[in-house]
């Protein structure tokens, strides 16, 4: 068919203030064969009236509202149940298409018979449409979404160790594969997309168009929250999600496809009985991933252990792979179970008794270094009392003296007095006539004394 039908599928829940131009960004495209689902998620806002004035305007949309809200995978798998189109289009009620891009994807799909899927390259938006590759905060998100092309293998590889690479507003897919991969899984709400990826790569080559034909709304400076936004749950369940998932990543998935994928991971470089893959596919559940750094060994634990209980798989892991019972129970003997706040509680508390070790002994030097001083000031006190002890010695030394200086003063001028009253005496006895007329007589005398 020449101008195939597309089904273009929109789930929307309270974005009354972007979902004008979300819906305006469909019904402009350059090609024009579509039907336009529109199921609303039991939103509380104005945008079930807004999605239905368009309805009543434009023949190619089909307005489903539903009257409570359900969530994204729920309302998803509703919205696939309406499909008609040979081909099928999702797009977020907050991001945007260039006018050309159903166009351009379709030549692409159609020049390249081997692909039933393709997403595109992205560019970042904030609120007002503005680009924001470059910024900083979101530059990991931007390289994300514009990796280059991988192989059906490499799109494995990648979704094992490192998770999702792909926005859903960029899809356009055969419906047959839809209609063959079933919908949704209800049990995801963060992850619902990226399960469904990983269904489709087990069974196809997913094709990445690098052209910029898709734009991804993040908010940046409200908080209004999109679908893709994080609170501390969400990201709780986004870890816990992406471990569900894991846990059946290589369910489902051809021995050859399997063995092309991931066989330069085995631990047996040429495994290929399927008790040896079944042990493959336990030891990269055990070894092959991480989060922020922390291996998560629980998955590949329980597969293990389920080994363990077979014979035949317990034989091969015995003996091909030298893993006893002694083996496991050291494995499981760590910590299993960690999404990020749980690491960074766990740092945390690491982080605080580094801290009071550090305060402890810090507080033990000081403790002796105040014994030290204590110790001084002990002698110094002792030293202090006897300095007092001297220096009341002295100012009793001093009071005594100062008494005796007193009374030698006051004998002094006593005796001052009695010397001038003797000199007084004696003037009158020289200048009395009596003095002077026994003059020669003293004078015989002295003579006489000789």
């Amino acid at each position: 068919m020449e101008n195939p039908y597309i089904s273009v599928l929109m789930v929307n829940y309270n974005q009354e203030d972007l979902i004008a131009q979300s819906i305006e960004c469909v019904l402009n495209q350059s090609y024009k064969n579509i039907q336009f689902i529109i199921v609303d998620d039991g939103s509380t806002d104005s945008s079930g009236d807004i999605i239905r004035k368009y309805a009543e305007s434009d023949s190619r949309i089909e307005f489903y509202p539903m009257k409570k809200n359900m969530h994204i995978s729920y309302a998803t798998n509703y919205g696939f149940s309406k499909v008609k189109g040979e081909y099928l289009a999702r797009i977020d009620s907050d991001d945007l298409w260039v006018f050309d891009k159903l166009e351009k994807q379709l030549a692409y799909m159609k020049k390249n018979p081997a692909c039933q899927i393709c997403f595109t390259g992205t560019d970042l938006i904030d609120e007002k449409g503005n680009l924001i590759n470059d910024m900083e905060n979101v530059y990991f998100l931007y390289r994300l979404l514009n990796q280059p092309n991988m192989s059906q293998e490499e799109i494995l590889r990648y979704f094992f160790a490192e998770g999702n690479r792909f926005t859903h507003s960029s899809v356009l897919m055969k419906s047959a594969v839809m209609q063959e991969t079933g919908g949704f899984h209800l049990a995801y709400r963060q992850l619902h997309d990226f399960d469904y990826w990983v269904r489709i790569a087990k069974h196809y080559p997913l094709f990445f168009l690098e052209d910029h034909l898709t734009k991804l709304r993040r908010f940046i400076h409200t908080e209004k929250e999109n679908t893709s936004s994080q609170s501390e749950t969400d990201t709780i369940r986004f870890y816990n999600e992406y471990m569900m998932i894991r846990e059946s990543f290589f369910d489902d998935i051809t021995p050859s496809l399997f063995c092309s994928a991931f066989g330069g991971l085995f631990r047996k470089k040429n495994a290929a009985s399927p008790e040896e893959l079944e042990c493959e596919k336990a030891f990269l559940l055990l070894d092959g991933f991480s989060i922020n750094g922390k291996k998560q060994p629980v998955l590949g634990l329980r597969r293990l252990a389920r080994l363990l209980e077979n014979e035949k798989t317990a034989d091969v892991l015995i003996h091909t792979y030298h893993y006893t019972p002694i083996e496991y129970y050291r494995e499981n003997g760590n910590p299993l179970f960690y999404d990020p706040f749980t690491q960074d509680a766990v740092s945390n508390i690491k982080k605080v008794l580094d801290d009071n070790s550090i305060l402890l002994a810090n507080n033990q030097k000081l403790l002796a270094d105040n014994n030290i001083l204590a110790d001084s000031n002990h002698i110094l006190t002792e030293e202090n009392q006897n300095l007092l002890n001297e220096n009341q010695r002295l100012e009793t030394e001093y009071t005594k003296l100062s008494q005796k200086n007193a009374a030698l003063s006051a004998e002094s001028e006593k005796l001052l007095k009695n010397l001038k009253q003797a000199e007084a005496s004696l003037d009158i006895i020289i200048n009395s006539t009596c003095w002077k007329m026994t003059s020669p007589v003293r004078k015989v005398l002295d003579k006489l004394k000789h």
